[in-house]
């Protein structure tokens, strides 16, 4: 693999993850109606939601 080619596919990545937390905070802003559907605490969601995005950020840099 060629420096382009690396060059490209961090951008690629860092961008999947910018576009994952953006999904993330929209998310956040109906929190608390996904807690209450699921009959949960919001700090318990919020967790739940952190530790997906910290897993995805994870699988980035591993692949990357």
């Amino acid at each position: 693999m060629n420096d382009s080619n690396g060059i490209r596919l961090l951008w690629i990545s860092l961008l999947s993850y910018a576009l994952t937390g953006a999904l993330v905070i929209a998310t956040e802003m109906v929190m608390g109606k996904i807690a209450e559907y699921f009959n949960l605490l919001v700090s318990s969601m919020s967790n739940t939601f952190a530790f997906l995005n910290a897993g995805i950020l994870m699988a980035i840099f591993l692949n990357a």
